[in-house]
């Protein structure tokens, strides 16, 4: 039945994405009954639909939240809301494609989000030709772009996906930032995927240096990733997940490798510091808690020749955006 139900949500959002196509860009149809020209009050509804959208994923209902979105997407193309600037359409068609492609992410339709995700970036790029592809936003979508292509092995593309986020984090940021880090740390994984150790924990080792740089940054009284920082919700808590999140990674990768001690090591290092962060009961510390308790027999568990994402071993940005 859920493979039932999966190929049917799959069909829906390729005929949604045909239904675009053939509607065209930017197109009016006839077919609007109350166009809304005011862009205060097209922004008020899309709000109050967005919200209605979360509020219903919240409650599981996957198919209600799409259709919320689908219709926001339908409004803005069929002239139901008559945008004065397009680039405020594209911005906004932009952000529910992208939440449209997490959606599909959240249910394990994987083949589909690809192309979803370049529909989010492409459109996010045309809402600013002055900077194009180095937004924040574009960044986002990437991000997650690279994440969904490691999730059906399209392991190339994913390295390429998260090498491009790179670079943008680097050209809006600069060198030392969350962001830029957790692009870093995403990058390794895949290379871990590909069974490329050595450059999986260069990645690692190289995404870890960039939060410490940022945290010492940051303590010593270094404003200029503020900017960055209020972007991207980083702060002293975001920053040592984001720590924690690639030590664990290492401690797998080690474990892999019948490294113990070292697994170990990074591992408790990882569980130091999200206790000092989370609350006792977070998932991600019980995750940790049961990693740690099988890294003497980890081949037993896992098999050394194997090589698959950690759990947890992406640092994703906020994945639903508003």
């Amino acid at each position: 039945v859920r493979t039932e139900e999966a190929k049917i949500r799959r069909q829906r959002c390729i005929d949604f994405v045909s239904f675009r196509k053939e509607l065209g860009h930017h197109s009016t149809g006839n077919h609007q009954v109350h166009p809304l020209n005011h862009l205060d009050d097209i922004l008020a509804e899309v709000v109050i639909s967005q919200e209605i959208a979360l509020d219903k994923l919240e409650l599981g209902d996957y198919d209600g939240a799409m259709s919320s979105f689908m219709a926001i997407v339908t409004k803005c193309e069929d002239g139901t809301y008559a945008f004065s600037d397009e680039r405020i359409q594209d911005q906004l068609t932009g952000t529910i494609m992208h939440n449209i492609a997490v959606i599909h992410m959240q249910l394990g339709i994987f083949d589909i989000t690809p192309q979803l995700w370049d529909e989010a970036c492409m459109t996010r790029r045309d809402s600013n030709p002055e900077l194009g592809i180095f937004q924040h936003s574009v960044a986002t979508s990437l991000n997650e772009m690279g994440m969904g292509l490691c999730a059906t092995r399209d392991l190339e593309k994913a390295v390429r996906a998260f090498a491009d986020v790179i670079y943008v984090r680097q050209e809006i940021h600069g060198t030392n930032n969350a962001p830029l880090a957790q692009a870093i740390n995403n990058i390794g994984v895949v290379h871990f995927a590909m069974e490329s150790i050595d450059k999986s924990l260069e990645a690692f080792d190289e995404a870890l240096q960039v939060y410490r740089l940022t945290m010492l940054a940051e303590n010593e009284g270094d404003t200029s990733n503020d900017e960055s920082n209020t972007v991207d919700g980083s702060g002293p808590q975001t920053l040592l997940l984001g720590i924690a999140t690639t030590l664990t990674n290492v401690a797998y990768v080690r474990a892999t490798q019948g490294v113990y001690a070292e697994a170990r090591e990074a591992l408790g290092e990882a569980i130091e510091i999200q206790e000092a962060v989370l609350e006792p009961d977070s998932p991600r510390i019980q995750m940790g808690l049961a990693l740690l308790e099988k890294i003497p027999t980890f081949e037993d568990v896992t098999g050394v020749n194997t090589c698959t994402a950690p759990p947890d071993a992406f640092d994703p940005f906020n994945s639903f955006e508003v």
